[in-house]
């Protein structure tokens, strides 16, 4: 199989969205290893910064504190490329401001960016840091590509952060842990 058909990405879709019977869609997804590959795989090596770029501004052209912005720079790298599903990149505004873009293989759905975005957003509130979401858009208002767009935290990603200092992932991980509970 080198092509997945519209017909069965719409079952693929179909069968993700309800949830109700899965512990978690990374590891119970409706899909062979094979439709997975060309999914998650190729949607890396394929996914234009042009594309991209265009869909970010469009949606940060949608809020108040983004209005009239440009992306100046697209970055991606290593520090981006990290997680096994979404396109990551990093966006330089007109302005300065960064922001880092998820952008999830187009055509097939994604069911947690707004739980995402709601709960950085709560994490804020009650003072945990956390990167602030500023643009959330599925596929019905984005031709066909589902994201997730937050304000850069500065720092460095823990999983790089531990390849390089070892000795700090037992402290690392415990803190994270603790933030999320």
């Amino acid at each position: 199989m080198s092509e997945l058909t519209l017909e069965r990405i719409k079952q693929i879709n179909q069968q993700s969205t309800d949830r109700a019977d899965m512990f978690y869609w990374q590891t119970d997804r409706p899909m062979t290893m094979e439709e997975c590959a060309i999914i998650f795989g190729q949607s890396r090596q394929n996914e234009d910064n042009n594309v991209l770029q265009a869909a970010l501004s469009r949606a940060l052209n949608t809020t108040i504190d983004y209005k009239g912005l440009t992306v100046d720079k697209v970055e991606g790298g290593d520090q981006y490329t990290v997680g096994s599903v979404n396109v990551n990149r990093n966006f330089v505004l007109s302005d300065g401001r960064e922001v880092v873009g998820r952008f999830h293989p187009r055509g097939i759905k994604n069911g947690y960016f707004s739980v995402e975005a709601a709960v950085a957003d709560l994490s804020l509130v009650h003072g945990v840091l956390a990167a602030k979401p500023v643009a959330l858009q599925y596929a019905e208002t984005n031709n066909g590509m589902d994201f997730v767009a937050f304000k850069k935290v500065p720092g460095t990603n823990m999983k790089h952060w531990i390849s390089a200092h070892p000795q700090d992932e037992a402290e690392l991980v415990s803190a994270a842990g603790k933030l999320m509970a």
